[in-house]
């Protein structure tokens, strides 16, 4: 079997053991599966860890001559040791697609084989990370509007000053709530906000 192949054969593995389990538990899969003749045991590993990877099972325990990289040998120890795998519920949807793809491709449970070359097929790729947006200028400005009002009113931050405690108190204030900013940090946005927006302190009273 080429790669397309195993993986299909394993998605194939997975729903029929499915059947045999309550979709509350999970399911087993044996080394010994009908789809999985001619599947090795380093292979079965890693298209699971794949299937894992994106989403479509849990592996809830592993044979385990696999975590102690012990060599398969045909045993019946091996043969009873099994993956514990529950389905994720993307994983009924992903198996329809392929359905779907492998339309009119059989697979012998008799000879371990597909009858025709299966298409080419691959696992879901992973959604890319959005990219991050960009504060507009109004966005920016209403923002600075904020931290400048909440500096000057509750800190006592004034940008004429030459020397700032309020920065030091801000700073130690955002450690404690455990979002913390260095003092640079904090001195740098509040100068950029000051230099966008002028801050007029209202006067003390004698």
């Amino acid at each position: 079997m080429n790669a397309q192949q195993k993986i299909y054969s394993v998605i194939l593995a997975l729903e029929e053991a499915s059947q045999l389990r309550s979709a509350d538990k999970p399911l087993y899969l044996h080394y010994d599966d009908t789809f999985l003749k001619g599947i090795s045991d380093h292979e079965l590993v890693q298209i699971l860890e794949k299937l894992s990877d994106e989403k479509l099972i849990t592996i809830l325990r592993t044979p385990a001559w696999v975590n102690e990289a012990m060599p398969y040998t045909y045993g019946l120890a091996e043969i009873e040791e099994s993956f514990e795998v529950c389905l994720l519920p993307n994983f009924q949807g992903y198996a329809d697609k392929l359905h779907k793809k492998f339309k009119g491709y059989f697979y012998s449970k008799i000879t371990h084989s597909f009858e025709k070359d299966v298409p080419e097929l691959s696992l879901p790729e992973k959604s890319p990370k959005k990219a991050e947006k960009e504060l507009s200028t109004k966005e920016k400005s209403t923002l600075f509007k904020l931290i400048l009002g909440m500096a000057a009113g509750g800190y006592g931050y004034d940008p004429k000053s030459i020397r700032n405690n309020a920065i030091s108190e801000i700073a130690e204030d955002l450690v404690r709530f455990e979002i913390p900013l260095d003092e640079d940090t904090v001195r740098k946005w509040l100068k950029e906000a000051s230099e966008v927006h002028s801050l007029t302190l209202p006067e003390e009273d004698d």
